[in-house]
């Protein structure tokens, strides 16, 4: 029985919302309108009237699931050039972004070697993820991580964990879009040496892209 009104779902689908009382072994529901017996195996399920029918939320979290999709990118990079002095850099990459109406996950890899005059000038591995979730139509939040070897800087492993807030500037899908983001982070250092370093840090971002044609985009990460 329930002091309060409550919504409830029958076997049929059909719902009503009333007071629930016990009378000879069934269930009396009295609404604004009627009153209904049922027997207690008739009901599939009941919840408080201001909340959101459950019924609605299992098909929004159908649907949400639906539109999630798995994107890939690949990168390549390859520069030189001789003269007064030979360069020749190598950059590849590879994302990996599972994105939702409401939040994101991606995964991403690069890979940068470069040398000038023959000697290294770069040798690095970076390997990352990152959680965005939207909160509202502006406000977000979000969770990084990112792991990188440096042979030419010494690195054995720098790690660092970020999380904060984001905040959408502009956003007109598909054409243009700006987001902000500001933290806290955690950077630790191990290098061949068998030296650490580690300190707290700020985690400050800006994310933008502009899709100025159907074949072209511009994409901003600073």
């Amino acid at each position: 029985s329930t002091q309060q009104t409550l919504s409830i779902r029958f076997r049929d689908n059909s719902t009503t919302t009333g007071h629930i009382e016990q009378q000879n072994g069934l269930l009396h529901i009295q609404d604004a309108d009627q009153s209904i017996f049922s027997s207690f195996d008739n009901i599939i399920e009941g919840w408080k009237p201001a909340d959101k029918d459950p019924q609605l939320v299992r098909i929004e979290a159908e649907q949400q699931a639906a539109n999630r999709q798995w994107r890939y990118q690949a990168d390549l990079d390859l520069a030189g050039k001789e003269g007064n002095s030979d360069e020749f850099g190598l950059k590849v990459g590879f994302t990996a972004e599972l994105k939702g109406q409401d939040d994101s996950f991606k995964i991403y890899t690069r890979i940068h070697q470069a040398e000038q005059n023959g000697e290294d000038s770069s040798d690095e591995i970076i390997l990352g993820s990152e959680y965005n979730a939207d909160v509202d139509d502006i406000w977000g939040w979000y969770l990084r991580a990112e792991f990188e070897k440096d042979e030419f800087e010494n690195l054995d492993l720098r790690s660092l964990i970020g999380a904060g807030l984001t905040y959408i500037l502009f956003d007109t899908p598909p054409i243009y879009g700006t987001q902000l983001r500001a933290g806290l982070a955690y950077r630790h250092e191990r290098f061949q040496d068998g030296t650490t370093e580690q300190s707290p840090s700020l985690d400050l971002g800006l994310d933008h892209y502009w899709q100025f044609a159907e074949w072209g985009k511009v994409t901003t990460k600073l």
